[in-house]
Order: structure tokens, then C-alpha cells, then sequence
């Protein structure tokens, strides 16, 4: 029960951050406040990819860079996912990478797989805090 609740903690964490990280990204490049989440205030990806990526860093016994790159590969493999799935179950398409080169079918691209890169890398640079805060 302990453990399900720290998952539960992270999701939680991760989606709020995530809303964030998304929302500022998309007012920036937008010009306007544009939040763009199917869930007011909160990112499932984001939420999910935290999740995903502290069991990552716990149980697979991986040295910090490929931990960073499987990671990574994870946090790509899911927004592909996540963006198949709500075209095809939403009929919505929560973002659309059409006009970027390098991507596939618009729902992954080489800018946005960098950026999950760099939020890979920093999540697993402060991996151990973040795992002790959210065991308090």
C-alpha cells in the first residue's frame, strides 16, 4: 500500500510539474496563455513519464548515461503512444509535430525528443531527493 501511494505521489507531482513545464512552453511560443492539457492543470504524460522513469532509476541497474538514454527512448515511446491513443480512442490529437522535420506521423519529433532528453537527464540527476521528498 506504501509503494502504490509513493507511485501515486509521483504521478501527482509529475503531472502538476508537467502542466507547468507544458503550459510555459506553449504561452512562450504561442504569445498567450494557451495551457493545452486535456486535464485542467494537470499533464498525464508528464504524470506518467515521472512514474515510469523513477521505477526506471530504482530498479534497473544502469549506469547514469544509459539510464538517461533508455529513459528517454521510454519518455519518446510514450508520447507516441499517448498521441496514438487520443486520436484513436478521443478522436482528438492532443499536439500535432506535422510541420517540424524529423517526425513521425505528427506525434514525435527530434526538438520534443531532445527536450524529453534534458527532463530525462535532470530528473535523473535529482532522482534521489525527489525519491526521498516524496517518501515523506
Amino acid at each position: 500500500m506504501r509503494q502504490m501511494l509513493l507511485y501515486v505521489k509521483i504521478f501527482i507531482g509529475g503531472g502538476i510539474f508537467g502542466w507547468g513545464v507544458d503550459t510555459a512552453y506553449r504561452t512562450l511560443y504561442a504569445g498567450k496563455y494557451l495551457p493545452g492539457t486535456l486535464v485542467p492543470y494537470f499533464s498525464l504524460i508528464y504524470g506518467m513519464a515521472a512514474v515510469m522513469l523513477f521505477v526506471l532509476f530504482r530498479f534497473a541497474r544502469l549506469k547514469f548515461w544509459p539510464s538517461v538514454f533508455v529513459g528517454t527512448i521510454l519518455c519518446v515511446v510514450l508520447e507516441l503512444f499517448g498521441g496514438i491513443v487520443s486520436l484513436s480512442l478521443l478522436d482528438y490529437r492532443l499536439w500535432d509535430y506535422t510541420a517540424s522535420p524529423f517526425n513521425f506521423r505528427g506525434f514525435i519529433n527530434l526538438e520534443h525528443s531532445t527536450y524529453w532528453f534534458v527532463l530525462t537527464f535532470l530528473y535523473r540527476m535529482s532522482y534521489r531527493p525527489i525519491h526521498r521528498l516524496f517518501l515523506r
